[in-house]
């Protein structure tokens, strides 16, 4: 049986997993959604580790990983905050 170039895939094809280990100084996160790997791949927080070619109509995937005091597991990457706002004097 030959595979079909145009295999529509499910939503459940694509998905981002984030990985903690224990004592691991780092995150690991694997996604094949595109626009997160795209943005994954802007940050210079991220460094990828493994590419994963796309394959059977599931679009490429990647591994990256991340410092662990850069990623809140409810809010994903954190953000420095900016300077705060000047106190007035009274």
């Amino acid at each position: 049986m030959g595979e079909s170039a145009d295999v529509e895939v499910s939503a459940s094809e694509y998905e981002t997993t984030v990985t903690y280990g224990w004592r691991e100084p780092v995150v690991y996160v694997y996604s094949n959604i595109p626009s997160h790997v795209r943005r994954m791949r802007a940050d210079d927080a991220f460094t990828e580790m493994r590419t994963f070619p796309a394959t059977k109509g599931i679009p490429e995937g990647a591994q990256f990983t991340i410092p662990r005091s850069l990623f809140d597991p409810m809010r994903g990457r954190r953000r420095p905050r900016g300077p705060k706002a000047e106190v007035r004097p009274v």
